[in-house]
């Protein structure tokens, strides 16, 4: 038997050649699917995929399975046989279903209906040992190669340029939890010594910082030779065309906007270490998502200042132990931006409210907080066209939405955790 907590360790030569081997993938990410197929296509290994569990139960796939990768996320407690009939309806007699979590700790009450739980993010390594788990040999790629690439990526050297507290917190526990080491620079100028001090396999770099914003760190970093093969990956709360443009002109290789998802940011940090040098998919579709979005201020009657299912969505991506400390430090971040803001106001110094503005937007966004979410970014927008007229009463909605929301966050992390 294989225990789970060895996983990351198994000799990847249990992993066999099998073309006719198929896998089934259910997972609400459309992205983590996504992911995962191209992963099992590289080795022509077929695969479907489903967002509903249920939906596959009703409908079973054409032909039964070899592998069912299930993310716990998809299980409904109130249905106790549905792994089950899962079994029944979509998997060989052979086959093994494995389940996806956040965290192993969590026990689910249809975790021992499976034949196998691991920890996401799914690496490349790791998928190849599930699958080898039911062929028992080696899937086109050497064992050396396989253990080589795995222990890179679990030990890449992975700079964080991010000035927001909170922003920075969530994406190091990310991060750590997938075995990267990380620093953090505070804001471009910090990133362009760091880099130019020690070496780093990939850079996350912030669009908008304080001192230096990301685009002129990137072209810095990019002006020495040495960093010309550096991964520079773009962090931003803006998504439109002329964003990704800038990006790339700088010398950035991927675009991911914020809030960040960890499957994503993962998935992103993974096709690098594999040796991608561009990721255009990713930098074309984040563009195409917001380049015509007007930013229009909404009528909030009846709109709850917190959505609960996005900061328990959060807490699954970083796990419930962490989840207080991170909401904390972001409380306190927030109460200070708001006073720089409040500050800001009398002499309208549109430079300081619009950063203030664009990075409050963002955390809030990862938090739940879709009012404060909402008028910061109208307030950034206001404040990029130097518009005198608006800007003081949207500072003034913005402060006054700022005590509601952080309770109504402060209570439903108290309700998680």
């Amino acid at each position: 038997d294989v225990k789970l907590e060895n996983l990351n360790s198994l000799p990847a030569d249990i992993v066999n050649e099998s073309p006719d081997l198929e896998v089934l993938i259910i997972h609400k990410d459309a992205v983590y699917r996504d992911s995962i197929q191209r992963q099992l296509a590289m080795y022509d290994v077929k695969s479907e995929t489903s967002s509903d569990i249920t939906q596959v139960n009703n409908s079973a796939p054409s032909r039964p399975k070899d592998i069912i990768l299930l993310d716990t996320q998809c299980l409904d407690i109130n249905q106790p046989d549905t792994i089950k009939v899962l079994k029944k309806h979509a998997l060989k007699e052979q086959g093994r279903v494995i389940l996806l979590k956040s965290e192993l700790k969590h026990v689910h009450s249809l975790d021992a209906q499976s034949d196998l739980q691991i920890l996401k993010p799914l690496s490349r390594a790791q998928l190849l040992a599930i699958v080898g788990l039911v062929t028992s040999g080696d899937l086109m790629m050497p064992s050396k190669q396989v253990e080589a690439e795995f222990k890179q990526a679990k030990g890449a050297k992975i700079l964080l340029a991010e000035d927001s507290a909170a922003n920075q917190m969530v994406a190091t526990t990310m991060l750590k939890q997938a075995g990267f080491s990380v620093d953090v620079a505070n804001n471009g100028q910090q990133a362009v010594d760091a880099v130019e001090a020690r070496p780093y396999d990939l850079v996350l770099m912030d669009m908008r910082m304080p001192e230096m914003d990301g685009l002129a760190a990137t072209r810095l970093i990019r002006s020495n030779p040495a960093h010309t093969h550096l991964p520079i990956v773009a962090l931003t709360a803006n998504a439109q065309k002329e964003d990704v443009d800038n990006c790339l002109a700088a010398g950035m290789n991927a675009y991911l906007s914020k809030p960040i998802k960890k499957s994503k940011l993962l998935e992103s940090i993974y096709n690098f270490l594999d040796g991608a040098t561009r990721s255009s998919d990713s930098l074309e579709d984040s563009a195409e998502a917001d380049q015509d979005k007007k930013i229009e201020l909404p009528d909030f009657n009846g709109e709850p200042f917190f959505k609960a299912d996005i900061l328990t969505e959060l807490s699954e991506q970083v796990t419930l132990e962490v989840l207080p400390s991170i909401v904390e430090n972001f409380i306190q971040d927030c109460h200070k931006r708001m006073n720089r803001i409040q500050e800001s106001k009398a002499s309208l110094d549109m430079n300081c409210i619009g950063n203030e503005a664009h990075t409050i937007k963002s955390s809030s966004a990862l938090f739940g907080l879709i009012r404060m979410q909402t008028i910061a970014k109208y307030l950034e927008a206001a404040c990029n066209e130097k518009n005198q007229e608006t800007v003081p009463g949207l500072v003034e909605q913005l402060i006054a939405t700022n005590e509601p929301s952080l309770k109504a966050l402060s209570e439903g992390a108290a309700t998680l955790t």
